[in-house]
């Protein structure tokens, strides 16, 4: 994947990079594995590349400046619109810091077991394993977001009980209180 810049260059020589095809030339190429948590601040230059399967979260702001697309077409077979000038203000230009193991310690419950991955402001992230019965609450401060990464199980929370398996995704809402994982599962649960 791309993470950032793999050497330090002024605004102008970024924009030079981009007019003559050059940019991968400065770009920090960077090889990722199974587990890896990358966060990626505003900013920073990325590109995921081929064979890569992540879950994204983001805040959502509809902004995106591409300024490179490996000369792919969009579906008409025109060039795809790139935004260098914007990205030339606002991109982060230093050298990144590359370390994407999770950026906590397991904490061991009984029946589950959560490990703090990432976050900012906007959200934080944690790999939660639960093997049995395990109890959460969605309070009035945060909604809770549950991506099934393996296994099987059942969500139940109030008077509704869901079916979860590889690939579910729930959204409980802020303040919907307590619910209850049941099963052998091993999920991304993402909070404000």
């Amino acid at each position: 994947m791309v993470y950032g810049l793999g050497t330090n260059v002024t605004r102008e020589a970024f924009a030079r990079s981009i007019e003559e095809k050059k940019i991968e030339s400065i770009l920090n190429f960077v090889p990722v594995k199974k587990g890896d948590v990358v966060f990626i601040p505003s900013g920073m230059l990325h590109a995921i590349g081929a064979g890569i399967f992540l879950a994204e979260v983001q805040q959502s702001s509809n902004t995106t400046y591409r300024v490179y697309d490996y000369d792919r077409p969009d579906k008409d077979g025109k060039p795809r619109e790139l935004h260098v000038e914007k990205a030339k203000d606002v991109v982060d230009l230093t050298v990144p810091k590359v370390d994407f193991s999770p950026a906590g310690e397991a904490v061991v419950y009984e029946n589950a077991e959560k490990t703090y991955l990432t976050g900012c402001a906007y959200f934080k992230m944690y790999h939660l394993k639960v093997n049995g019965a395990f109890s959460e609450k969605a309070d009035e401060t945060s909604f809770v977001s549950l991506l099934v990464l393996s296994g099987e199980g059942t969500l139940i929370c109030g008077d509704e009980k869901l079916t979860l398996r590889k690939g579910s995704s729930i959204f409980i809402p802020a303040d919907k209180g307590a619910y209850t994982l049941k099963g052998e599962l091993d999920l991304l649960e993402t909070r404000t």
